[in-house]
């Protein structure tokens, strides 16, 4: 019965033992695998991290980022010029210009120059190749501005902008013109009497003659004549060469003048007792008394507008109007220059 019992409860003891071990195991493999597929799990789809996301980098437009500087410019400007025109060439490294020609010397207002209401004008460039030393500075492109209708001995001035890229600043640069002084010369060529004013048995007319280029102020205004003759006698119907020499020469900022030819038929035959004999400035005259028969030709001559070299050179006819005593028509040269 010992034996038994004891063989009985060594054998529940290890059968007790055993089961132990086995559960302590199956444990332990639950709890591995267990692991693992916890693992496994937090690989496919772990839990959220617990701080935020890094923010995004800004994005900037056009209108958010610097526009940078506009280098854009002209140089070696240069003018030719002439009596009512001139000539303007520069360099610019940008194919196109925009220029404004007046004038009035343009005024800075805010932060740019501006000419007003002058209207601004687009210029291409001719491209030219540009190196110093050998080394290139890349395509750099020529402009020709003619400017024509200009008023001599006067001021012009032309604006140059330069534009950039988008949103970048203009660049301005600017240069003067000085015209040069017109000259007019007059120089009577020949006389035709159609009326002496000496009707009956007076005879032939003695008659003098002054001549001028009528002055800017207007063709009434008073001046000094350039020259005058002596009395020469012409009847009605006479043609009379004017000696050399004879004529006026004046500046001027017109485009238009006025030559004349004062006549004055003397009728002073000692029975009065003074004739005034007329000099220094006067304007000419178209009248009649006891002493003198005066009238005055006159042509509205036109002056080159255009470009030309060294003399302009037109014929003219005076001729008076107005139906007075002395009537008489006169060839006239007009020689237009400057300098």
């Amino acid at each position: 019965m010992t034996i038994t019992t004891a063989l009985s409860n060594s054998t529940t003891a290890a059968t007790t033992a055993d089961n132990g071990t086995s559960r302590t195991r199956r444990a332990g493999k639950i709890a591995a695998v267990a692991l693992a597929l916890s693992a496994g799990l937090g690989t496919i789809a772990g839990p959220a991290l617990a701080e935020s996301p890094p923010a995004p980098k800004p994005q900037f437009g056009l209108t958010d980022k610097s526009p940078g500087v506009n280098n854009h410019q002209v140089w070696d400007i240069k003018t030719t010029e002439g009596d009512t025109w001139a000539d303007v060439t520069f360099l610019a490294d940008t194919p196109g210009v925009i220029v404004q020609v007046g004038p009035n010397k343009p005024s800075w207002t805010g932060d740019h120059y501006t000419m007003g209401a002058v209207s601004p004008r687009y210029l291409k460039g001719t491209p030219v190749a540009s190196n110093i030393n050998g080394y290139s500075l890349g395509t750099n492109y020529r402009f020709t501005l003619p400017i024509d209708g200009l008023t001599p001995s006067s001021y012009a001035y032309v604006l140059f902008t330069v534009n950039g890229t988008a949103q970048q600043k203009p660049n301005q640069d600017m240069t003067t013109i000085k015209t040069k002084t017109r000259h007019v010369r007059m120089t009577p060529v020949k006389i035709h009497v159609s009326d002496d004013a000496d009707h009956g048995l007076r005879g032939k007319g003695e008659i003098s003659f002054g001549f001028r280029v009528a002055p800017d102020a207007g063709s009434l205004a008073p001046s000094i004549w350039g020259s005058s003759t002596s009395e020469v006698k012409l009847s009605s119907g006479a043609d009379w060469t004017v000696p050399l020499g004879h004529g006026d020469t004046v500046n001027t900022k017109k485009s238009t003048v006025y030559v004349q030819i004062q006549g004055r038929e003397n009728d002073d035959d000692g029975a009065f007792d003074y004739c005034a004999v007329e000099g220094g400035t006067v304007s000419p005259l178209q009248q009649s008394d006891n002493c003198y028969d005066e009238s005055y030709a006159e042509a509205l001559v036109q002056l080159p507008v255009g470009r030309y070299a060294g003399m302009h050179s037109q014929m003219a006819k005076a001729v008076v109007s107005r139906s007075p005593n002395l009537v008489f028509q006169v060839d006239v040269k007009v020689d237009t220059w400057f300098s």
